[in-house]
């Protein structure tokens, strides 16, 4: 017996399943590429800081070998003060990723007057003492201005990671209310496919309640024109046992005379869609 299925279109393999599964991995490959763009830039800017701190501790340790080189006892040598110093200017003068270039502008710029200072006082020679005082005062300026701008980049630097957590916690909770949203579709949808079949099995048993309390002989086919049903009194009447009744079986019941004619009708209907009146004889 075939009864209409409000489900009966959706194929067994569950497509609500599957779609749920689809979308929870594209979610999660959504969170993933987010999550590596934002690691991308927090590592940005943490080179950045870097680079500029490491850059004052060699401009620090320069100019303290350079004033300390020469006298009794110094372990520092002037050459190892003056490669530090120009190490320290050139970080200081490579491009940062950092939005603002006027501030940056301004510490390459003392960068550069440290620099020349420094050229001036190296070629005075032994007549550097006299520019001493010129070179602690570009020395000074170059590490206040540096000092500005690490806490600049310091300042982005929170700034990102707080974007970023923010924009990672709006993500995952839209990510959550999507999977939640499907998880709860896929629930309704599963209820309602089981109050179906539930219908569906009350109504199936009421058929058979009533076929099987009628005198009368009776079976169902589907469009193929395979037995799904047969009612009590057909097997009573036939004597044949009920697995060999079903599918194309139950035409064994046929008087052999009637067969050909009875198949070519139903299978013109069967093609149409459309009912059809037959007379058969069945054997016993």
């Amino acid at each position: 017996m075939s009864l209409d299925h409000p489900f009966a279109d959706l194929p067994r393999s569950a497509w609500w399943t599957r779609g749920a599964l689809l979308a929870s991995c594209a979610v999660g490959v959504s969170l993933i590429a987010l999550q590596s763009r934002q690691t991308s830039r927090l590592e940005a800017a943490v080179a950045d800081v870097r680079q500029l701190r490491e850059a004052r501790l060699d401009l620090a340790q320069g100019f303290l070998h350079l004033r300390q080189a020469g006298r009794p006892g110094a372990p520092y040598t002037r050459a190892q003060g003056l490669a530090l110093l120009r190490q320290a200017i050139r970080d200081m003068q490579r491009d940062l990723s950092v939005a603002d270039e006027a501030e940056a502008a301004r510490l390459a710029a003392g960068a550069e007057h440290f620099y020349a200072t420094l050229q001036a006082w190296i070629s005075a020679g032994e007549e550097a003492s006299g520019l001493d005082a010129e070179l602690r005062a570009a020395f000074y300026a170059l590490e206040s201005k540096a000092d500005s701008f690490d806490a600049l980049l310091e300042n982005r630097l929170q700034t990102l990671s707080a974007r970023n957590r923010a924009e990672f916690f709006w993500a995952a909770a839209a990510a959550a209310a999507l999977l939640g949203g499907l998880c709860y579709a896929v629930f309704r949808v599963r209820r309602e496919r089981d109050r179906a079949d539930r219908e569906l099995r009350a109504r199936e048993e009421r058929f058979r309640r009533v076929t099987e309390s009628l005198p009368q002989l009776v079976w169902t086919c589907t469009a193929e024109g395979d037995c799904d049903y047969v009612s009590q009194p057909w097997l009573d009447y036939t004597g044949r046992p009920l697995a060999d009744q079903l599918g194309e079986g139950w035409r064994e019941a046929i008087a052999a005379g009637d067969r050909p004619a009875f198949q070519a009708a139903s299978r013109v209907a069967c093609d149409r869609g459309e009912a059809f009146d037959t007379r058969l004889r069945l054997v016993r």
